[in-house]
Protein backbone atom coordinates (compact mmCIF):
# COMPACT_ATOMS: atom_id res chain seq x y z
CA UNK A 1 0.00 0.00 0.00
CA UNK A 2 1.30 3.58 -1.11
CA UNK A 3 1.78 5.76 1.77
CA UNK A 4 1.09 9.29 1.81
CA UNK A 5 -2.97 10.76 1.35
CA UNK A 6 -5.42 9.57 -1.02
CA UNK A 7 -8.14 11.44 -2.13
CA UNK A 8 -10.38 8.79 -2.06
CA UNK A 9 -10.58 5.07 -0.20
CA UNK A 10 -13.39 2.58 -1.18
CA UNK A 11 -14.04 -0.05 1.14
CA UNK A 12 -15.43 -3.60 -0.20
CA UNK A 13 -14.41 -4.68 -3.53
CA UNK A 14 -17.87 -6.15 -4.73
CA UNK A 15 -18.80 -4.92 -8.15
CA UNK A 16 -20.41 -1.53 -6.05
CA UNK A 17 -17.05 -0.84 -4.50
CA UNK A 18 -14.49 -1.76 -8.20
CA UNK A 19 -17.38 0.42 -10.34
CA UNK A 20 -16.92 2.98 -8.19
CA UNK A 21 -12.88 2.55 -8.29
CA UNK A 22 -13.07 2.53 -11.50
CA UNK A 23 -15.07 5.65 -12.22
CA UNK A 24 -12.52 7.68 -9.98
CA UNK A 25 -9.62 6.43 -11.35
CA UNK A 26 -11.10 7.34 -14.82
CA UNK A 27 -11.43 11.01 -14.21
CA UNK A 28 -8.62 10.73 -12.40
CA UNK A 29 -8.77 10.19 -8.96
CA UNK A 30 -5.96 8.42 -6.54
CA UNK A 31 -7.89 5.79 -5.21
CA UNK A 32 -7.56 2.71 -3.33
CA UNK A 33 -9.66 0.09 -2.55
CA UNK A 34 -9.05 -2.28 0.55
CA UNK A 35 -10.77 -5.44 0.77
CA UNK A 36 -11.58 -8.04 3.74
CA UNK A 37 -12.03 -10.77 1.76
CA UNK A 38 -8.82 -12.72 -0.13
CA UNK A 39 -10.72 -12.35 -3.40
CA UNK A 40 -13.05 -9.81 -5.31
CA UNK A 41 -16.31 -9.95 -6.58
CA UNK A 42 -18.23 -9.94 -3.25
CA UNK A 43 -21.66 -12.12 -3.41
CA UNK A 44 -20.03 -12.60 -7.02
CA UNK A 45 -17.62 -15.69 -6.50
CA UNK A 46 -16.50 -17.81 -9.71
CA UNK A 47 -14.79 -21.20 -8.80
CA UNK A 48 -12.48 -22.54 -11.61
CA UNK A 49 -10.85 -25.52 -9.79
CA UNK A 50 -14.03 -27.68 -9.07
CA UNK A 51 -15.02 -28.96 -13.24
CA UNK A 52 -13.72 -28.42 -16.25
CA UNK A 53 -16.28 -25.22 -16.63
CA UNK A 54 -16.66 -22.10 -14.22
CA UNK A 55 -18.92 -22.87 -11.26
CA UNK A 56 -21.08 -19.98 -9.83
CA UNK A 57 -20.89 -19.99 -5.64
CA UNK A 58 -22.70 -16.88 -5.74
CA UNK A 59 -24.54 -14.51 -8.05
CA UNK A 60 -25.58 -16.46 -11.95
CA UNK A 61 -27.03 -14.31 -14.21
CA UNK A 62 -27.31 -11.02 -15.88
CA UNK A 63 -31.09 -10.21 -15.43
CA UNK A 64 -33.21 -8.33 -18.39
CA UNK A 65 -32.90 -5.13 -16.22
CA UNK A 66 -29.60 -5.16 -15.18
CA UNK A 67 -28.99 -2.85 -18.65
CA UNK A 68 -25.26 -1.25 -17.15
CA UNK A 69 -23.74 -5.11 -16.43
CA UNK A 70 -25.06 -6.11 -20.43
CA UNK A 71 -23.44 -3.19 -21.57
CA UNK A 72 -20.09 -3.20 -19.81
CA UNK A 73 -20.03 -7.07 -21.19
CA UNK A 74 -20.55 -6.27 -24.54
CA UNK A 75 -17.68 -3.04 -24.22
CA UNK A 76 -15.56 -5.19 -22.64
CA UNK A 77 -15.89 -8.17 -24.84
CA UNK A 78 -16.76 -10.56 -22.25
CA UNK A 79 -18.80 -12.92 -23.39
CA UNK A 80 -22.40 -14.05 -22.53
CA UNK A 81 -24.76 -16.97 -23.36
CA UNK A 82 -28.73 -16.92 -22.91
CA UNK A 83 -30.05 -18.89 -20.21
CA UNK A 84 -33.70 -18.82 -20.37
CA UNK A 85 -34.22 -21.96 -17.68
CA UNK A 86 -31.47 -20.15 -15.29
CA UNK A 87 -33.80 -19.75 -12.22
CA UNK A 88 -36.59 -21.86 -10.34
CA UNK A 89 -39.40 -23.31 -12.65
CA UNK A 90 -42.51 -22.00 -12.58
CA UNK A 91 -41.85 -19.34 -10.68
CA UNK A 92 -44.09 -15.71 -11.85
CA UNK A 93 -43.77 -12.48 -10.89
CA UNK A 94 -47.28 -12.28 -11.27
CA UNK A 95 -48.20 -14.60 -8.66
CA UNK A 96 -51.43 -14.00 -7.43
CA UNK A 97 -50.06 -14.96 -3.43
CA UNK A 98 -47.19 -12.17 -4.11
CA UNK A 99 -49.12 -9.70 -5.24
CA UNK A 100 -51.37 -10.57 -2.18
CA UNK A 101 -47.89 -10.51 0.45
CA UNK A 102 -46.57 -7.24 -0.84
CA UNK A 103 -50.14 -5.24 -1.02
CA UNK A 104 -50.16 -2.34 1.92
CA UNK A 105 -46.96 -4.04 3.38
CA UNK A 106 -44.97 -0.81 5.10
CA UNK A 107 -41.35 -2.11 6.51
CA UNK A 108 -39.06 -1.21 8.72
CA UNK A 109 -36.37 -0.14 6.48
CA UNK A 110 -34.17 0.40 9.64
CA UNK A 111 -34.06 -3.41 10.66
CA UNK A 112 -32.65 -6.54 8.61
CA UNK A 113 -34.80 -8.95 6.77
CA UNK A 114 -34.41 -11.64 9.25
CA UNK A 115 -35.93 -9.28 12.31
CA UNK A 116 -38.53 -8.10 10.00
CA UNK A 117 -39.90 -11.25 9.46
CA UNK A 118 -39.47 -12.74 12.31
CA UNK A 119 -41.77 -9.89 13.68
CA UNK A 120 -44.76 -9.50 11.11
CA UNK A 121 -44.41 -13.43 10.82
CA UNK A 122 -44.33 -13.53 6.63
CA UNK A 123 -42.45 -16.80 6.55
CA UNK A 124 -43.87 -17.35 2.84
CA UNK A 125 -42.62 -14.09 1.87
CA UNK A 126 -39.24 -15.40 3.10
CA UNK A 127 -39.62 -18.26 0.57
CA UNK A 128 -40.47 -15.98 -2.46
CA UNK A 129 -37.30 -13.77 -1.70
CA UNK A 130 -35.03 -16.35 -1.23
CA UNK A 131 -36.09 -18.61 -4.55
CA UNK A 132 -36.25 -15.74 -6.81
CA UNK A 133 -33.88 -13.17 -5.65
CA UNK A 134 -31.13 -14.42 -2.98
CA UNK A 135 -29.98 -17.31 -0.38
CA UNK A 136 -28.28 -15.19 1.71
CA UNK A 137 -29.06 -15.28 5.16
CA UNK A 138 -31.56 -12.88 5.54
CA UNK A 139 -29.78 -11.69 8.73
CA UNK A 140 -27.18 -9.75 6.22
CA UNK A 141 -30.06 -8.40 4.16
CA UNK A 142 -31.33 -5.41 4.82
CA UNK A 143 -35.46 -4.69 4.80
CA UNK A 144 -35.35 -2.44 2.18
CA UNK A 145 -33.30 -3.99 -0.07
CA UNK A 146 -35.51 -7.18 -0.02
CA UNK A 147 -39.04 -4.83 -0.41
CA UNK A 148 -37.24 -2.83 -3.48
CA UNK A 149 -36.06 -5.94 -5.33
CA UNK A 150 -39.52 -7.65 -4.76
CA UNK A 151 -41.57 -4.99 -5.71
CA UNK A 152 -39.34 -3.74 -8.77
CA UNK A 153 -40.08 -7.13 -10.54
CA UNK A 154 -43.28 -7.91 -9.09
CA UNK A 155 -44.22 -4.22 -10.81
CA UNK A 156 -42.59 -4.73 -14.24
CA UNK A 157 -44.25 -8.50 -14.01
CA UNK A 158 -40.72 -10.40 -15.51
CA UNK A 159 -40.38 -13.95 -15.60
CA UNK A 160 -37.18 -15.11 -13.64
CA UNK A 161 -35.00 -16.12 -16.32
CA UNK A 162 -36.66 -15.19 -19.04
CA UNK A 163 -34.10 -13.20 -21.32
CA UNK A 164 -31.40 -13.82 -18.61
CA UNK A 165 -27.49 -14.48 -19.75
CA UNK A 166 -25.00 -16.28 -17.93
CA UNK A 167 -21.42 -15.08 -18.65
CA UNK A 168 -18.85 -17.80 -20.36
CA UNK A 169 -15.68 -17.61 -18.90
CA UNK A 170 -17.65 -16.86 -15.40
CA UNK A 171 -19.21 -13.97 -13.52
CA UNK A 172 -15.90 -13.82 -11.64
CA UNK A 173 -14.19 -12.80 -14.82
CA UNK A 174 -16.58 -9.65 -15.80
CA UNK A 175 -15.25 -8.53 -12.34
CA UNK A 176 -11.68 -8.69 -12.98
CA UNK A 177 -12.22 -6.96 -15.91
CA UNK A 178 -13.58 -4.47 -13.98
CA UNK A 179 -10.66 -4.25 -11.15
CA UNK A 180 -8.05 -4.08 -14.04
CA UNK A 181 -5.53 -1.05 -13.30
CA UNK A 182 -6.85 -0.49 -9.85
CA UNK A 183 -4.81 -0.37 -6.46
CA UNK A 184 -6.48 -3.59 -4.30
CA UNK A 185 -5.69 -4.81 -1.33
CA UNK A 186 -6.87 -7.74 -0.31
CA UNK A 187 -6.89 -9.44 3.49
CA UNK A 188 -7.20 -5.85 4.63
CA UNK A 189 -10.53 -5.23 7.36
CA UNK A 190 -11.28 -1.88 8.55
CA UNK A 191 -11.58 -1.54 12.07
CA UNK A 192 -12.67 2.08 12.08
CA UNK A 193 -13.39 5.31 10.01
CA UNK A 194 -13.53 8.70 11.52
CA UNK A 195 -13.62 12.26 10.61
CA UNK A 196 -10.67 14.29 11.10
CA UNK A 197 -10.20 18.08 9.86
CA UNK A 198 -8.60 17.01 6.68
CA UNK A 199 -11.06 14.43 5.99
CA UNK A 200 -11.15 10.94 7.09
CA UNK A 201 -8.71 8.59 9.09
CA UNK A 202 -9.33 4.93 8.37
CA UNK A 203 -8.00 2.18 10.56
CA UNK A 204 -7.45 -0.95 8.85
CA UNK A 205 -5.60 -4.34 9.70
CA UNK A 206 -3.81 -6.91 7.55
CA UNK A 207 -1.95 -9.92 7.99
CA UNK A 208 0.84 -8.80 5.55
CA UNK A 209 2.11 -6.28 7.28
CA UNK A 210 -0.24 -5.77 10.53
CA UNK A 211 -2.62 -2.35 11.60
CA UNK A 212 -2.10 1.01 10.09
CA UNK A 213 -3.96 3.96 9.36
CA UNK A 214 -4.98 5.17 5.82
CA UNK A 215 -5.65 9.19 5.24
CA UNK A 216 -8.10 10.01 2.44
CA UNK A 217 -10.29 13.19 1.54
CA UNK A 218 -13.17 10.84 1.06
CA UNK A 219 -14.07 7.43 1.62
CA UNK A 220 -16.78 5.36 0.04
CA UNK A 221 -18.30 2.06 1.91
CA UNK A 222 -20.13 -0.63 -0.13
CA UNK A 223 -20.15 -2.72 2.57
CA UNK A 224 -23.80 -4.07 2.49
CA UNK A 225 -25.69 -2.97 5.75
CA UNK A 226 -26.21 -6.59 7.65
CA UNK A 227 -22.53 -6.42 7.61
CA UNK A 228 -22.26 -3.68 9.13
CA UNK A 229 -24.89 -4.51 11.57
CA UNK A 230 -23.77 -7.91 12.15
CA UNK A 231 -19.39 -7.46 12.18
Amino acid sequence: MRDGRHDVVVIGAGAAGLAAGSALAASGADVIIVEARDRIGGRVHTRWDLADTPVEIGAQWIHTSYTDLRRYAQESAVPTVADPHGAPRGFSWTDPELESMLSGVKPDYGVDLETWLSEHGRERLRSFFQRAVSREDPSRISARYAFDELSFYHSRSEQIGENDVRVVPGYGALLETLAEGLEVHLGTSVRRVARTPAGVAIDVEAAANGARTIEADRVICTVPIGVLRNP
